[in-house]
């Protein structure tokens, strides 16, 4: 499946929350997650533009690969995810296959829905919390996306096409 998403950064929580109820967007996750991005210890996953993750959002486990499409506009990927019965098992059997632990992270997250548009809202949690709150919006086009973020009052200009490395160099640019 391909996934395009774009992040917007510096929100206000309670306007956008405002904004997504007055559309009739359904709250479907409002909770702590956790995750653990893994790689080979050559970093080869990174390097061909892919990821590995294993999360735990709330009582489901997901373990999900995402490959990189070319886009200068949103972060588009490839992205092939399926449930998975125990965090810990399934985390014991991707480093028994010679995968590390390169990146964990927590925060709380509130997702709302409306047909074919993700709407989350992260407040990253440990040694991310300076993070400010931001918002993600993931559709499978680009119209969908531009048409649901004015409805938030935000335009393309407020994307940012960007994985977590880049929201983090971001803030580190802006300390």
């Amino acid at each position: 499946m391909e996934e395009l998403e774009v992040k917007i950064l510096d929100i206000r929580r309670d306007t956008v929350e405002a904004s997504l109820r007055d559309a009739g967007a359904k709250l479907v996750f409002d909770g702590d997650m956790n995750a653990v991005m893994f790689d080979f210890s050559d970093g080869s996953i990174a390097a061909a533009g892919g990821l590995l993750r294993l999360r735990c959002e709330g009582d489901e486990a997901k373990l999900t690969f995402k490959s990189y499409l070319a886009d200068t506009v949103v972060k588009a990927r490839q992205e092939l995810e399926t449930s998975v019965g125990d965090f810990e098992i399934t985390r014991r059997i991707i480093e028994s296959l010679g995968l590390v632990p390169v990146r964990t992270v927590a925060k709380h997250r509130t997702t709302y829905e409306l047909p074919g548009v993700r709407f989350a809202i992260d407040r990253h949690a440990g040694e991310l919390a300076y993070i400010p709150e931001f918002l993600e919006i993931e559709v499978d086009n680009r119209e969908t996306l531009e048409g649901h973020a004015r409805l938030l009052g935000f335009t393309p200009a407020d994307f940012r096409p960007w994985g977590l490395p880049q929201v983090i160099d971001y803030y580190h640019r802006r300390s």
